[in-house]
């Protein structure tokens, strides 16, 4: 148990030794090519403190980092925008396929309300019409 705790500190010292790394590099590059324009050189304290923005390599990436945060904040809108119109989507098949069944429900009752047999009794029940099936066959013309 303590091995692992060990490893785990020294893999945390590790990163932390590689980040310094990465930042001193960076400020060794950019120490590189301000050459004599300041007289500071670029430090972790200078970098965390912010006075790293005064120098020419950075004041020329800012353009760039403002697209990159333009391009960042539109994929996130297209992201979002596409989303909702899935939502609606999804909504509006439920809605159509619950109409596909209304339709399917209500034209098998017509249907059964339509047939011979049916009307036959509604106009026995009504009463009121004279109309009566025939009892004789149709008499077919040659």
């Amino acid at each position: 148990m303590k091995d692992e705790r060990q490893e785990t500190r020294d893999e945390g010292r590790e990163t932390r030794d590689e980040s310094l790394e990465a930042i001193e590099t960076l400020a060794k590059v950019i120490n590189q090519e301000e050459g004599a324009t300041t007289n500071e050189k670029l430090t972790l304290k200078t970098f965390v403190g912010g006075d790293a923005l005064q120098y020419s390599i950075v004041k020329k990436m800012v353009v760039f980092t403002m697209f990159v945060v333009l391009l960042a904040l539109i994929y996130t809108g297209n992201t979002y925008v596409g989303q909702q119109k899935e939502k609606e989507i999804d909504s509006l098949r439920r809605v159509l396929q619950e109409e596909q069944y209304k339709a399917l429900t209500q034209s098998s009752v017509l249907l059964g309300e339509s047939s011979l047999t049916q009307i036959e009794e509604l106009l026995k029940q009504n009463g009121d019409s004279a109309l009566t099936t025939s009892d004789t066959p149709p008499i077919i013309v040659k």
